[in-house]
């Protein structure tokens, strides 16, 4: 079994980009972004995908065919738009009360539990499982401390694959223009890398002032392991949109914030690429919220798997050309060490059976094979680690392969 070229993701072909990690502010300073997204026209090919940011008609964003054909703003406002309409405005049964968040009959109970577990007790009952199961990992994982009251700073090692910039842009885009929807609603967004550091942050100014009293701005960290349970770190460790309100952070510090955040993932690795918050202030945030980020950043998912088929298909090329000129077993492989292709000889020495997809190439991600090999996501992760460094490396390893057992005549 050979492994050659373990840089699927490293064949970028003509991506564009904007390089460097302070892309977002290139969001809201420049009318033309490389997104590949319009309103009218959905996701672009490359080729297009110079949107504009349109602010006068519902916030959408524009492809330039859409600009010089004239599209009309009522076919516009019939089309899904990049950011959906967003309300966290309060309650009528908020305003009337005009209650702390903490002064909730839920959040005194779940003070209670916090309280109890925070000096060492272990609780199996009163806070939802995701949340306990973060302030588990909170507690005796990472041990932070809960008296933390200011996020530290982000560290600057930066090991973000390059591709990543075009997600945080895109993201850059749903956050500028979801902070003039909460403005008035007393909200931050703020949108984070796949390590919890803040990349930017939009919304009321005297929200955003409030928030870098704990240094919710950019530059700092906010993932579990540095700042406990918040939106934007228990985001990056579970799949789906969650939720974090009063007492359920983790650090007491943080108890008067209510946060809704979701986490973009790379659908490869299953790895976090970023995440988007919504955090407020001492007053609930609507039920609404979650299926809001979730809409809202499905245009990023589409990207990312649109970008994984991309890779897959450049690797399968490359694996065919490979294949020609030898008959020794041969697999290619993705970034997360799942199998895109095989020879012959490589599925009859791993007995994977004969009609299995990767005989011809699995662009799909969930059509891939995954190895029950020893070592074998180890030695992907090095051949990743090296390729990164080196385009042309090219190395070996060797791994046990058990035979199966042939069953008795």
């Amino acid at each position: 079994m050979a492994l050659t070229n373990g840089r699927a993701a490293h064949i970028n072909g003509s991506h564009p980009h904007i390089s460097g990690r302070p892309v977002l502010a290139a969001v809201v300073r420049t009318p033309l972004v490389p997104l590949d997204y319009c309103s009218v026209h959905g996701v672009l090919p490359f080729c297009k995908a110079f949107p504009r940011l349109e602010m006068a008609r519902g916030s959408r964003l524009l492809c330039n065919d859409c600009h010089s054909c004239g599209v009309s703003g009522d076919k516009e406002a019939a089309m899904t738009g990049l950011v959906p309409p967003l309300s966290i405005a309060p309650s009528p049964a908020e305003r009337r009360t005009g209650r702390s968040l903490l002064a909730t009959p839920s959040a005194k109970e779940i003070a209670r539990a916090w309280d109890n577990f925070a000096t060492g007790e272990d609780i199996e009952t009163g806070v939802r499982p995701e949340i306990l199961a973060s302030w588990y990992r909170c507690r005796d994982r990472y041990e932070v401390d809960r008296r933390l009251d200011v996020a530290p700073g982000a560290p600057g090692d930066d090991n973000q694959r390059i591709d990543n910039d075009v997600v945080f842009t895109a993201l850059g885009g749903i956050g500028a223009l979801a902070g003039r929807e909460v403005e008035r609603d007393g909200a931050v967004v703020t949108v984070t890398d796949g390590d919890g550091r803040v990349l930017g942050a939009w919304g009321d100014p005297s929200a955003q002032r409030r928030a870098e009293l704990h240094n919710l701005a950019p530059w700092s960290s906010w993932s579990e392991q540095c700042t406990g349970t918040n939106g934007m770190g228990t985001s990056l460790e579970l799949s789906g949109p969650v939720t974090v309100t009063g007492p359920e952070h983790w650090c007491e510090a943080f108890h008067q914030w209510a946060c809704a955040g979701i986490s973009i993932r790379d659908v490869v690795t299953g790895a976090p690429v970023a995440s988007v918050n919504i955090s407020r202030w001492n007053a609930m945030l609507s039920e609404l919220v979650p299926s809001w980020l979730t809409e809202a950043v499905s245009c990023v998912g589409q990207e990312i798997y649109r970008r994984a088929i991309y890779e897959a298909d450049k690797v399968i090329s490359q694996f065919n050309r490979k294949c020609a000129h030898s008959s020794a077993p041969f697999m290619a492989m993705d970034r997360g060490g799942n199998v895109i292709a095989a020879n012959k000889a490589a599925v009859t020495l791993l007995r994977m059976g004969g009609e299995t997809p990767i005989l011809t190439g699995a662009s799909e991600p969930t059509e891939r094979w995954t190895p029950d090999i020893t070592g074998f996501s180890d030695v992907v992760r090095w051949a990743n680690e090296c390729a990164q460094e080196n385009p042309q490396w090219s190395g070996y390893a060797g791994l046990p392969v058990a035979r199966r057992k042939r069953s008795p005549r």
